[in-house]
């Protein structure tokens, strides 16, 4: 048995093999669905050795650190929809990282264990890298840092995990999956336009 973290507390579920999961994907794409396409995402990570999959993680981060080098890479005075595209590549670009850094934790059966003491190192490395960029963007012409677009990046490591956990259950449905994304997508849009506050 594991913990799940889920909205902050721990629930026992239990956490099934790659055999389970691989028969749970087969089933869900059977079906078709949001909920099968992530489930063989997730399959496809997890034949990553946890050792290897620190490259393809250490690899994203570099391209974050060479986006935030970048002097106003949307020009000097963007119109403000591109404006809210760029602040919703926060979430994006730390909700890709968290996946991939998802398949070098520990795990049980071949597959990852939803737990803090699992997943809490990754979480603090993940935030950490998140204030070390924005502290580098302070450095950057044109650029500056912002605690609220740590926050954006945080968000986007929350949905992620929040969605992988749910994947992660033998019983989730594609319309549990689909309300959870979507969920996701927004509180990322409304980290995305907190984003305009910071002056």
């Amino acid at each position: 048995m594991a913990h799940r973290i889920e909205l902050g507390a721990r629930r026992r579920v239990p956490i099934s093999g790659v055999a389970e999961h691989r028969r749970g994907a087969a089933a869900s794409e059977a079906r078709g669905g949001l909920l099968g396409l992530l489930r063989r995402i997730g399959l496809l990570l997890m034949r990553q050795p946890r050792g290897f999959a620190w490259v393809p993680a250490c690899l994203w981060m570099g391209l974050i650190w060479y986006v935030s080098s970048l002097s106003t890479p949307l020009g000097s005075d963007p119109h403000e929809t591109l404006a809210f595209f760029a602040n919703l590549a926060h979430p994006f670009e730390f909700g890709v990282l968290t996946l991939l850094f998802l398949p070098t934790a520990r795990r049980f059966q071949g597959w990852i264990q939803f737990d803090r003491e699992t997943l809490g190192g990754r979480v603090f490395l993940i935030l950490t890298y998140a204030g070390v960029d924005e502290f580098h963007q302070s450095f950057v012409l044109g650029r500056h840092s912002s605690t609220l677009d740590w926050l954006a990046d945080a968000m986007g490591m929350y949905c992620t995990l929040k969605v992988a956990a749910y994947i992660s259950d033998p019983e989730a449905t594609s319309a549990g999956v689909v309300i959870r994304c979507l969920y996701g997508v927004f509180l990322c849009c409304i980290a995305a336009s907190f984003t305009f506050l910071d002056v």
